[in-house]
């Protein structure tokens, strides 16, 4: 689903309509005339999830917040 959202992002770069910014994992292939270039300086988010207890979290909420670590876990730390 992200990756037609980049795609259809992507498109719309190559003609001209705008520009677009994500993170260089999102870009498995750039189309012609599409350049990619770095923001300086470096730019992070800082993302949060909340929950009651942690002990009390379905198999579901478990699983997307240990999807949401593996993904978005900073890879230089």
């Amino acid at each position: 689903m992200i990756n037609d959202y980049i795609d259809t992002a992507l498109s719309m770069v190559q003609e001209g309509l705008g520009i677009t910014i994500t993170t260089k994992k999102n870009i498995l292939s750039l189309p012609e005339q599409v350049v990619f270039r770095e923001l300086k300086p470096n730019t992070f988010r800082e993302i949060n999830i909340a929950v009651l207890d942690i002990k009390d979290t379905s198999k579901a909420t478990d699983a997307f917040i240990q999807t949401a670590r593996a993904l978005f876990t900073d890879e230089d730390a």
